[in-house]
């Protein structure tokens, strides 16, 4: 009885070692993607590095929409500084004018947004 509870036990050890494992490489791999990142962007030039990170996803996902809401688009300066980058682009912004950017209004949002998919 020992020697299988003992080949379960290492056969679990060596599992979670290689999800350990794997999970360290997804995170290195992630780290040195966005390292090469912003080495390869002027740090002196507007807009922000990651700018350029968004704008690539963006365009392989087909986004035509960006949407302006969340907690952190309460911050006014912040609304307005990305609001103003964002319109000169090919982008359709969006941003709260009736119900705040909080979670009560990214509900609302989801809802009006569901709701409209269903309909169709």
């Amino acid at each position: 009885m020992f020697v299988p509870e003992y080949n379960a036990f290492v056969h679990e050890r060596l599992a979670v070692r290689r999800a350990i494992r794997t999970f360290a490489n997804r995170m290195i791999a992630r780290a040195r993607f966005f390292l090469a990142l912003v080495s390869t962007t002027d740090a002196t030039a507007s807009p922000a590095p990651f700018t350029r990170f968004h704008n690539l996803v963006g365009a392989a996902a087909g986004v035509t929409t960006v949407v302006l809401s969340g907690g952190v688009f309460q911050n006014a300066l912040l609304l307005h500084d990305l609001h103003d980058a964002l319109s000169s682009t090919s982008y359709d912004v969006w941003m709260n004018r009736v119900v705040p950017p909080n979670d009560g209004g990214l509900s609302l949002g989801q809802a009006a947004l569901t709701l409209e998919h269903l309909s169709q």
